[in-house]
C-alpha cells in the first residue's frame, strides 16, 4: 500500500505543476494535532477556489511516536494522511472565509518495534519495521481562514473515517498568489 501513497504524492505534484496560480490559489503549511493518539505533526496543501466553490489538497505527516511501551516490548508508530476535499466559501465580515469540508482520506499506518531483553537489559535489540498499511475513507470537517495582510491564518478541524479513524486539528499559514492583472491594478 506504499505504492497507493506515493502514487497520491505523484499526483499531487503533477496536479500542482501544471496548475496555472490565481489570485484564489493559497499554498499552507503549519502543525496538526491528531487526537486519536495524542501526536503532532506537519501539514502542508494547496487550496484552490473558484467562485465559493473550492477544492484542497493536504498532506500530513505525523513521526515515530511510541505507543506500546511495555517491559518487554517497545512499539512506534508513524502516520501520514493525504485528503482531497471539495468546500464551499462563506465570506464573512473582516476578511474571514468558513468553509465546509467533504472528501477523500487516504491514511497511513507503520509500525516499528522490539522486544526488550529482559534478562540482559544493557544489549540493545534493533527495531524491525513493519509494512506501510493504507486504508481509504472519507474525510468531513469545518475551516476557515482568516487574511491579514498578504498572509493568512488557516485551520480546519476534521475527521477521517478511516480504519485509522481520528479527529485532526490545523492551524497555519498560507500564502495567496497574486496575478499579474492584480499587481498592476
Amino acid at each position: 500500500m506504499r505504492n497507493l501513497f506515493v502514487l497520491c504524492f505523484i499526483t499531487l505534484a503533477a496536479t500542482l505543476s501544471t496548475i496555472k496560480v490565481t489570485a484564489q490559489d493559497l499554498l499552507f503549511a503549519g502543525p496538526t494535532f491528531r487526537v486519536e493518539n495524542t501526536a503532532i505533526g506537519i501539514n502542508a496543501g494547496i487550496k484552490k477556489d473558484f467562485g465559493n466553490f473550492g477544492a484542497m489538497a493536504q498532506i500530513t505527516y505525523y513521526p515515530y511516536r511510541v505507543e506500546i511501551d511495555s517491559r518487554v516490548s517497545e512499539a512506534y508508530f508513524t502516520y501520514g494522511d493525504f485528503n482531497l476535499v471539495g468546500l464551499y466559501n462563506f465570506y464573512l465580515d473582516n476578511n474571514l472565509t468558513v468553509y465546509p469540508i467533504a472528501g477523500l482520506a487516504v491514511n497511513t499506518r507503520r509500525l516499528k518495534a522490539k522486544v526488550k531483553k529482559t534478562l540482559e537489559p544493557e544489549v540493545d535489540n534493533e527495531f524491525s519495521k513493519g509494512k506501510r498499511q493504507s486504508t481509504i475513507g472519507a474525510t468531513f470537517g469545518v475551516g476557515a481562514t482568516k487574511q491579514i495582510g498578504k498572509f493568512n491564518l488557516i485551520g480546519d478541524l476534521r475527521f477521517d473515517a478511516t480504519d485509522y479513524s481520528t479527529l485532526k486539528l490545523f492551524v497555519g499559514i498560507a500564502y495567496k498568489f497574486s496575478t499579474a492583472s492584480k499587481a498592476k491594478q
